[in-house]
């Protein structure tokens, strides 16, 4: 019986499955309109509240 490779496991990369998948439903998502989606459709896509922003000072 052959040795087992210590080098032949297999690779799951967290992060990069996340970012295929986001892509993936924005890219679906667009196909659906007409024009470019702006940044909060986007938004409303990916499910993810925009940041808010410090009020400006006077």
């Amino acid at each position: 019986m052959p040795e087992p490779d210590a080098l032949d496991v297999p690779l799951v990369d967290v992060e990069l499955l996340t970012e295929i998948r986001l892509t993936t439903g924005v890219m679906i998502a667009a196909q659906s309109f007409d024009r470019p989606l702006t940044p909060g459709e986007i938004d409303l896509i990916l499910e993810v509240r925009p940041q808010l922003r410090p009020a400006a000072r006077r």
